[in-house]
């Protein structure tokens, strides 16, 4: 079974305005001279682009693993490796964000919540009804909203 994800309003203005920025840099960086100011602007392209590599297109459930599709790669959970379910009435909106993206291309990354201790995360749209993926080495989590 596929899903695709649906971008909200919220994700949709914040990637706009951090699109502006990127186009914005990108052509102070190239037009400009070179000195330090330029290597941090490039450092700050490169973090602007990882959000946009890692945006989240579709997930596919099929019976031996789950591929969650991103724009410029895929992650594949494989059933033998991780335990997968279905969980509702979870709000994960007070959430702490630890590493990642704040509403550009998305909520993804690492964060943490009290009760659930560090998770990795995939949003693109408020809700409350999550794929909940527990990795059985070292039970980490991957929430991915349905």
């Amino acid at each position: 079974m596929e899903r695709k994800f649906t971008y909200s309003r919220e994700v949709i203005i914040i990637t706009i305005i951090g699109l502006i920025c990127l186009f914005s840099l990108s052509y102070v960086v190239t037009t400009n001279q070179y000195d330090y100011t330029t290597i941090i602007g490039i450092l700050a392209i490169g973090l602007l682009l990882y959000p946009i590599i890692n945006a989240p297109i579709s997930i596919i459930q099929t019976d031996d693993n789950i591929k969650l599709n991103k724009l410029f790669c895929r992650k594949t959970y494989k059933y033998k490796d991780y335990d997968v379910k279905e969980v509702s009435n979870i709000d994960l909106s007070k959430s702490i964000r630890v590493l990642g993206s704040g509403g550009y291309f998305g909520y993804t990354g690492f964060f943490w919540e009290k009760g659930h201790g560090f998770f990795k995360l995939v949003q693109t749209t408020k809700s409350h009804k999550f794929l909940e993926i527990k990795k059985k080495q070292n039970g980490h989590n991957t929430y991915i909203a349905l």
